[in-house]
């Protein structure tokens, strides 16, 4: 093995820039690798977790009914809330109607058992407002309490 020249060393010559700029490179990098994950991470949480609301149907009251009981203008608003993780929630909102909708007012939960809300009838009385639903459940909601006075 004596015989054999031994392998030549070649050498690279870099271009002519500073050492440090490769550094800051990297940590400029880095830096702004962490900013855009945390805003998307921030987007993808907002997507996944909060909630959308939609107005399924809305009941309004009958005007001579609700001008004897001191509330024109007011409707039930049935809602329904959808979540990625959680499923979809029914309420009816009791309250003034604003453009066919309500956007504030009394909230009434709607729990699966008393049936769908696409079968809900609400009868409207000068002194309150009757929820019924197609499993028998009714609740009845003072005008007191939707009324709003503001």
């Amino acid at each position: 093995m004596a015989d054999q020249p031994e392998p030549e060393q070649v050498s690279v010559a870099r271009p002519g820039r500073p050492a440090a700029f490769g550094c800051l490179a990297n940590v400029v990098s880095v830096i702004l690798g962490a900013l855009v994950g945390t805003v998307m991470t921030v987007v993808a949480g907002l997507l996944l977790f909060l909630p959308t609301t939609s107005t399924v149907a809305v009941h309004a009251a009958p005007a001579e009914i609700a001008s004897a009981g001191g509330y024109p203008g007011y409707a039930a608003a049935v809602k329904r809330t959808s979540r990625f993780f959680g499923g979809d929630s029914d309420a009816v909102w009791l309250g003034h109607a604003n453009a066919g909708d309500v956007t504030r007012g009394h909230v009434v939960e709607v729990s699966p058992g008393w049936g769908p809300t696409t079968d809900l009838r609400v009868e409207w009385l000068a002194d309150k407002a009757v929820l019924r639903f197609s499993r028998g459940a009714e609740v009845s909601v003072p005008v007191s309490v939707f009324r709003d006075t503001r």
